[in-house]
């Protein structure tokens, strides 16, 4: 009976001193200002030591196959599984490893805002994309190059920008919460 006892204390002062140290982070994505950027700067900005593991563009075709949903970033906790999803591990880092990043009083107010810029995002998105790729959109890949291609960009975002002041007003209204 004291062995079991004793045993059962000294997992418990394992995982309670282990609770307590520093996780060990892995982000892995590419050397660029993509979609890992802001879970990069809430780490840093959160004072969490971390693997910054920038992957090349030369090696990301054998890589794409052994990641979940075939996309970058990813996140290890602890040499735990793999984490996905850039939204949730910024959350993450927010919530876990920061009083400051994602403060609990204001959490309906950060999401709020966050849903408003994914938003904001999709509303935009495809005045951005054709004239980049236009082949995603059942035109030919010069289209955007052509004279009927330019002026349908420029309609595209024109209206885009309509339906941006009621974005604005939210993301203005939310500047000074605290």
């Amino acid at each position: 009976m004291r062995h079991l006892i004793h045993s059962i204390l000294t997992a418990a002062a394992a995982f309670s001193s282990s609770s307590t140290m520093a996780p060990s982070i892995k982000l892995t994505y590419f050397d660029i200002e993509g979609a890992g950027e802001p879970v990069r700067l809430a780490l840093l900005l959160s004072g969490t030591e971390f693997e910054d593991d920038r992957v090349t563009f030369s090696d990301w075709p054998s890589l794409k196959l052994k990641m979940p949903y075939g996309q970058l970033p990813v996140m290890t906790v602890d040499k735990g599984p793999l984490r996905t999803q850039s939204g949730a591990m910024l959350r993450w880092v927010g919530s876990k490893l920061s009083t400051t990043l994602y403060p609990v009083d204001n959490i309906y107010e950060i999401e709020e805002t966050l849903g408003v810029v994914g938003d904001m995002v999709k509303s935009w998105q495809p005045a951005f994309s054709m004239g980049m790729r236009p082949q995603n959109y059942g035109y030919p890949d010069d289209f955007s190059k052509s004279e009927e291609g330019k002026t349908l960009v420029k309609e595209m975002r024109e209206k885009g920008t309509e339906r941006a002041p009621p974005f604005f007003g939210l993301l203005h209204g939310h500047a000074g919460t605290k």
